[in-house]
C-alpha cells in the first residue's frame, strides 16, 4: 500500500488527466515529492564526490606491478558475461582507460597534419607497454581494461538502482565491480553501497 505510507510516484501516469499543478497538490504529496528531490541532489553530490575518490584510487591502483589472485578470474567472469559496460569501451574507444594509465587519449586518425602518424604512434604506445610487460604486469593491464570499462559505464544513477541482481538473478554489473574493488582493499563509501544493494541508513527523516 504505497500510498497510505507515504510514496509518491516518480513517473506519474498521465491517464484521467493531466497532473496537477504542485500547487493544488496536497500538503503531503508535495512535502514528499520536495523530499525526494532533496534526497536525490544529495545522492548525486555524494556520488560524485564518492566517484572522484574512487578514480583516483583505480589510477594508482593499475600502477601495480602483480595483480591480487583474485584478479583472472574477474576478468574471466566478466568476459563470459558479455557486460555491456566492456563492450561499448571496447567498440568505441579506450581513452578513459588510457587516462587510467597515465596516457594522452588515442585521439582521431583524420585531420590531416600528421594526425595519423600521431594516432597510430598512440596506439603503438599502448601495444608496447603490452608487449613490454612481464606476466605479472600483463595481467594487471587486461584488468585495467575492464576496470575501466566498468567504471566508464557508472553514473548517477548507479546509486538508484538498489538491487544487487538483475532481472535473471545475476549480480549486477556495477555491484559486482565495486565488491571487486572493495575485496582489493577500496573502502566503499556509503553511496556506493546503495549501488550494492545495501539500503541507505535511516537518518530519521
Amino acid at each position: 500500500d504505497w500510498a497510505r505510507h507515504g510514496h509518491v510516484e516518480r513517473w506519474p501516469s498521465h491517464r484521467g488527466g493531466s497532473t496537477p499543478p504542485a500547487a493544488e497538490k496536497p500538503d503531503a504529496e508535495r512535502a514528499a515529492a520536495a523530499a525526494e528531490r532533496r534526497l536525490v541532489i544529495a545522492g548525486n553530490k555524494a556520488w560524485d564526490s564518492a566517484q572522484t575518490v574512487r578514480r583516483k584510487w583505480l589510477a594508482a591502483f593499475v600502477t601495480r606491478k602483480t595483480a591480487p589472485k583474485t584478479a583472472a578470474g574477474f576478468v574471466a567472469g566478466s568476459l563470459i558475461r558479455r557486460d555491456a559496460a566492456v563492450s561499448h569501451m571496447l567498440m568505441n574507444g579506450i581513452d578513459f582507460l588510457r587516462e587510467l594509465l597515465g596516457l594522452e587519449p588515442e585521439g582521431h586518425p583524420w585531420g590531416g597534419n600528421g594526425a595519423y602518424e600521431a594516432y597510430k604512434a598512440r596506439r603503438q604506445e599502448l601495444a608496447a607497454m603490452v608487449e613490454q610487460a612481464n606476466e605479472g604486469r600483463s595481467i594487471v593491464l587486461a584488468l585495467a581494461v575492464v576496470l575501466a570499462a566498468y567504471e566508464q559505464g557508472t553514473s548517477r544513477d548507479s546509486w538508484r538502482r538498489t538491487q544487487a541482481t538483475d532481472s535473471d538473478g545475476t549480480v549486477g554489473a556495477t555491484p559486482r565491480y565495486l565488491r571487486f574493488l572493495e575485496s582489493c582493499g577500496y573502502e566503499l563509501s556509503t553511496i556506493e553501497l546503495q549501488a550494492c544493494g545495501v539500503p541507505a541508513p535511516d537518518d530519521g527523516r
